[in-house]
């Protein structure tokens, strides 16, 4: 796996299908053609986080994110690159605005060769009813996926292992990816992803 291209929300509100790339993936691309090559990208869009999404205003942020992932697709495929992206579990509830039937999670599976479902929850129960829509959504459009979980402190509350222990952040872990794989999107299943290199360093 390659660099994560970071936080690309800004670029991606405006993005059009053929336009350049954001600025900071098409650096990352010309490092794997200049100077060493990886297997794959990792991009965290994150349209959630700009003012439109919170007004409600949705549909551009849909568009541009999905166009900027297609468009990303096409430079990976003419490398050799898997492109994968990190999704979160809510937008299965909002639908594409372009695609009858669709939801915005859907499209963008359509759009990766693999993604990463942030899950950010403190029990293997929490994190099914969590992320229960893009499990049915990765069901209908098997991707290969992980689930994302963290240790991390933050400000949801419910939402991290903070303060509860590496032992039993270890038996959920293993529950969780059994549970996981139980379910009709079980072979989308790849693993966990721990999103915190302190804690995957106390893991291995």
């Amino acid at each position: 796996m390659g660099p994560a291209a970071g936080s690309t929300a800004d670029r991606a509100r405006n993005h059009r299908p053929g336009g350049p790339l954001p600025a900071n993936l098409a650096e990352l691309l010309r490092i794997h053609d200049s100077l060493f090559r990886f297997e794959a990208l990792l991009l965290d869009v994150e349209p959630q986080v700009l003012p439109q999404w919170k007004r409600g205003d949705r549909a551009g942020l849909i568009r541009g994110t999905l166009a900027l992932l297609e468009d990303a697709r096409a430079a990976c495929r003419a490398r050799g690159l898997i492109l994968s992206a990190a999704l979160a579990p809510w937008y299965a509830r909002n639908p594409d605005p372009d695609q009858v039937g669709a939801s915005f999670l859907d499209s963008c599976l359509e759009r990766l060769d693999e993604a990463l479902i942030m899950a950010y929850r403190n029990r293997p129960e929490a994190v099914l009813d969590f992320a229960a829509d893009a499990l049915a959504a990765l069901a209908r459009r098997p991707v290969r996926c992980w689930i994302g979980l963290t240790t991390q402190a933050n400000d949801a509350p419910g939402s991290t292992y903070h303060g509860l222990g590496m032992e039993r952040f270890r038996g959920d872990v293993v529950a969780l990816h059994a549970r996981l794989r139980a379910t009709p999107a079980g072979p989308s299943i790849a693993g966990i992803a721990i999103h915190q290199y302190r804690t995957l360093r106390a893991l291995i």
